[in-house]
């Protein structure tokens, strides 16, 4: 057994490819061992900007022999009266095999020799180093460019190669680097560091003062950040991913401390957190709940440097912050409705007119669905007719601040005095951007953005920009499940067909496409309600009758509570008995209670008609609870009913009015959910 050192030395990669580049890394050698058989104690992953390493304890020295079936040629031709034929013989030995490795197996193309050949197995060494070209150039980046002769594409020049089994060097050879035990240093040390053994790769680098360990540079770049912002008392304004970024900017992790002119406080404070945050990757800071005037800076750099590189920051940063606040005071001179009227001249999206239009459109639906939910049309009107006004301000258009958008138009419209709902809402109408990102808080900003999206996915359907497959260039998946997602955490209850009919009024060309539209959206429907927790046959037996996704949401969560009641399966069978006599029936008429011929028939339907007016009662209130136990009261009496009466009776009149009385029942349970289709245990394990 031995362990296994491999460490890619190259020019620095850009921080936010670092950490997939090197899971990449370890995915493709993961692959490698398991199709190998090879087994292993342990596998750590290492990488800094400069460096992808892994070190693979455990291993092999060798691959095992191994077994393998080889298909030859079809049995009719492989012998003659029972002797092998002369291309039988030829076909073993090209395969090293002789007649007593043969067996003839049934395929489907009829009867063919098989003859099973043992492989060697390789050097492990060997093994790997020739997987690892392949398993680099799996690995996807935006941008990969050859940087030498071999032809190699990488993202960035591969320096230096380490290549250790045991306390053996490998020779291999990638992208005209041959691979030694020597590895290079900081880039302001960058002598080289002599590795004896794969499991000493770790201690040799931390004495060079590179923490290679993503996890511990980490953890030792969080330590610094906070003792830094508590020297200033300040507070540090750092997500996970922020952090994670900056774990791969830096390999020996050092904390400056930046500053500008106080005056640039006065900026909004979402422009200054771009700035220093997302385009400077420093760490902006906040005192007494205030943006403050410094900034932590990550380093990769020794003390003595420290003072430089602050200085380059700040130079950098006032140059930015110039810039920002230029465009900021154009845009409060130019003014948001200036820039609303400009919009006609603005083409939104190919074939679907300006980004007045869709303005319009915005508007209109917006005070609709305000109408809808009792929310106030006059502040929903005003808030989607300024909120694309800041795509056409000088800010969104400097495409640093692309990412502004809404944000921008945001405080632009609160500086110009408008009432705090609709600024709100503007600054909200994207979300939720992400999976995981919040939704609006606003109830107007929930309805512009269900509004802006639902206009969104109706475009691209009418367009041609239909998702298929992991195709969605617009995004629309992501904005349906947004919707759902919106309409559900603010109580709005609109079936969706009403959301599409509506917007079929501004796109008629969709109104031979109904059925695909609601197809899409009760797709991203389920996989909201799954994606809860919810139980996918229950999810499936409420959306097969209802498609509004807040009442769905009430309804599934209502049913997870009654299953846990005994008398529920019983329930559910009695449903899928309805469904199987209902099975194929085409025509189903009225029920006619004097062809009654029994007592139970009787007793079924005046029962189904009482309990008919019950729940009518319980529905605007939407108890559920009490609806779902009026249903689960009809149970001995349908059993009842089934025990007595033949509903598939010879004669045709009294079959059809039974049909119909089942038929009723049936209906007045699927007014809550399709009970048939909800899985018993016992379905499930047979």
């Amino acid at each position: 057994m031995a362990n296994l050192l491999i460490e890619i030395g190259c020019e620095p990669i850009p921080a936010r490819f670092v950490r997939d580049a090197a899971e990449g890394l370890k995915k493709g050698l993961e692959r490698i061992l398991e199709e190998s058989r090879l087994d292993h104690d342990g596998f750590h992953l290492y990488y800094t900007p400069r460096r992808l390493a892994v070190l693979i304890t455990g291993l092999p020295r060798r691959q095992r022999d191994h077994k393998v079936k080889i298909q030859g040629p079809p049995e009719k031709v492989a012998f003659e009266d029972g002797r092998p034929t002369r291309l039988l013989l030829g076909f073993l030995r090209s395969k090293k095999a002789g007649l007593e490795d043969v067996v003839v197996e049934t395929t489907e193309k009829g009867r063919y020799v098989q003859v099973l050949v043992t492989r060697k197995g390789k050097p492990v060494p060997e093994l790997i180093g020739d997987s690892l070209a392949e398993i680099l150039a799996q690995i996807e980046f935006p941008k990969p460019m050859v940087w030498d002769e071999t032809g190699f594409r990488f993202i960035r020049p591969i320096r230096w190669l380490v290549f250790l089994f045991g306390a053996k060097r490998i020779p291999i050879r990638l992208a005209g680097i041959t691979a030694t035990n020597r590895s290079r240093g900081r880039l302001t040390d960058p002598g080289w560091l002599i590795i004896r053994r794969p499991e000493e790769y770790e201690s040799v680098m931390r004495k060079a003062g590179i923490i290679v360990d993503p996890g511990k540079r980490m953890d030792r770049i969080e330590r610094l950040i906070n003792s830094s912002a508590r020297r200033l008392g300040a507070r540090p304004i750092i997500d996970p991913e922020h952090l994670v970024e900056l774990t791969g900017m830096v390999e020996s992790p050092l904390i400056g401390v930046g500053s500008f002119d106080r005056e640039y406080l006065k900026l909004p404070e979402p422009i200054l957190i771009r700035i220093i945050r997302d385009l400077m990757h420093a760490i902006p800071l906040k005192q007494k709940g205030r943006l403050y005037h410094h900034y932590l800076i990550p380093l990769d750099a020794d003390r003595k440097a420290r003072k430089n590189a602050v200085s380059g920051y700040d130079r950098v940063l006032e140059a930015r912050l110039a810039d920002a606040r230029f465009y900021y005071e154009q845009d409060l001179k130019t003014g948001l409705e200036a820039m609303v009227r400009a919009e006609g001249s603005v083409t939104w999206l190919e074939g679907k007119g300006t980004l007045r239009e869709k303005t319009d459109r915005l508007e209109r639906i917006t005070a609709w669905l305000a109408r809808k939910v009792g929310a106030d049309p006059g502040v929903a009107l005003r808030a989607a007719h300024l909120a694309k006004a800041d795509l056409l301000s000088a800010l969104i258009r400097e495409k640093d601040f692309t990412p502004l958008e809404g944000i921008a138009g945001s405080f632009y419209a609160r500086a110009e005095g408008e009432e705090k709902e609709v600024w709100q809402a503007i600054g909200e109408q994207y979300r939720p951007r992400f999976a995981g990102d919040q939704i609006p808080r606003t109830t107007t900003g929930a309805l512009l953005s269900i509004a802006d999206k639902l206009d969104n996915i109706h475009a691209g359907f009418a367009i041609g920009r239909i998702p298929s497959g992991s195709l969605d260039p617009l995004g629309l998946r992501r904005q349906a499940y947004g919707i759902i997602q919106i309409m559900v955490e603010h109580r709005f209850s609109i079936p969706i067909t009403e959301l599409i009919g509506h917007l079929l009024s501004y796109y008629p060309e969709l109104s031979e496409r109904m059925d695909e539209l609601k197809g899409f959206f009760s797709e991203r429907l389920n996989r909201y309600l799954i994606d809860r927790g919810l139980p996918y046959d229950l999810v499936a037996a409420v959306l097969d009758v209802c498609d509004d996704p807040f009442d769905a949401w009430l309804r599934v969560r209502s049913l997870v509570e009654f299953r846990r009641r005994p008398e529920f399966e019983t329930l559910v069978i009695g449903q899928k008995r309805l469904a199987n006599i209902l099975k194929g029936v085409e025509t189903i008429g009225k029920v006619e209670p004097a062809r009654f011929e029994s007592d139970a028939e009787t007793r079924l339907f005046q029962l189904a008609r009482k309990t008919e007016a019950k729940i009518d009662k319980l529905w605007p209130s939407r108890n559920y609870s009490g609806i779902l136990n009026l249903l689960l009261s009809m149970r001995k009496t349908i059993d009842r009913f089934f025990d007595q009466v033949l509903v598939m009776h010879e004669d045709e009149k009294l079959r059809a009015n039974r049909i119909a009385l089942v038929a009723y029942v049936r209906d007045l349970f699927h007014r809550f959910a399709n009970f048939s289709l909800i899985v018993l245990e016992k379905d499930a394990q047979g």
